[in-house]
């Protein structure tokens, strides 16, 4: 049996805390952080600890992605570099397109993370 009150299960309650010391400076500064997150100083705290914010593996995971995207570009324009250097004529045209599709991704992931 699962106990409820006012619609929530028990589990999310938020019935503990923790105390810990903080300068002024730094409560400034995370006060900071969460309005420019637009979130309530408790909740960034939270996030940050279980790591929904802070990143941790999540922008780990996020940074590897980008790094899967970027590399055969990368390898790409290496090949077309090679070529030209050789004095082959090199067709760049659609190396527009790539970025643009990538910077959009990059745009998108970094959303995620800020």
């Amino acid at each position: 049996m699962c106990l409820q009150q006012k619609g929530k299960h028990m589990s999310n309650l938020k019935i503990n805390s923790v105390h810990f010391r903080i300068s002024d400076s730094e409560l400034k500064t995370i006060k900071q952080h969460a309005e420019k997150r637009k979130l309530k100083t408790s909740q960034y705290i939270r996030n940050i600890c279980l790591n929904d914010v802070a990143g941790g593996s999540f922008i780990a995971d996020e940074l590897l992605e980008l790094r899967k995207s970027i590399s055969p570009i990368g390898n790409n324009i290496n090949q077309l570099a090679h070529r030209a250097n050789s004095g082959e004529t090199v067709d760049i045209s659609s190396l527009v397109d790539i970025i643009h599709t990538l910077q959009k991704d990059i745009n998108q992931k970094l959303k995620r993370v800020k």
